[in-house]
């Protein structure tokens, strides 16, 4: 009496850059995986790693398959991580585990170039040693890159390795 219909995209990269477009073919099923006559629109949501829908298409649907595109302007969109979750309209009154929904990664295209400079100071503390690194960062033009957030890593060969972030002193 009520069909019930699941989605699903076909999605050409795993991941993607920020001017990149997401290409895919939808295809909804129903009753024993045949394709679903019964919508015709199918919706599909961009979804940031807050929960918060940056956005929202609609693409029609010829014979339970649909084609679209999605860029991911660099206006609307940040590097991170998303999800794509896709579903019909009939979809909505029956349970959400037969929307679609896959996680992407969108990475930043553009490489701001830095410039570091690293010393090291040893020191002892109650008879431990002691060592701080101090790392001077610059930019393209050799201009103190201040204010900024950063984070650092350090991984030595033998022992825990530590990690941290902060913000750039002037």
């Amino acid at each position: 009496e009520h069909p019930i219909e699941k989605l699903h995209l076909h999605i050409d990269k795993p991941y993607y850059t920020l001017g990149d477009t997401i290409w895919f073919k939808a295809y909804i099923t129903s009753d024993m995986h045949q394709p679903s006559a019964l919508s015709k629109v199918v919706y599909v949501d961009l979804i940031n790693s807050r929960d918060s829908l940056v956005q929202s298409l609609k693409f029609a649907v010829t014979d339970g398959v649909a084609y679209g595109d999605i860029t991911l302007s660099q206006t609307s969109f940040k590097p991170g991580n998303y999800y794509v979750r896709g579903y019909t309209n009939w979809m909505r009154n029956f349970d959400p585990a037969y929307f679609f929904n896959k996680s992407i990664s969108v990475g930043n295209l553009i490489d701001n170039e830095l410039l570091t400079h690293i010393s090291f100071a040893n020191s002892l503390n109650d008879k431990l040693p002691k060592i701080s690194a101090r790392i001077l960062y610059k930019d393209q033009d050799n201009k103190p890159y201040s204010d900024k957030k950063v984070s650092w890593n350090v991984e030595p060969e033998a022992g825990i390795s530590m990690k941290g972030k902060g913000v750039t002193d002037q």
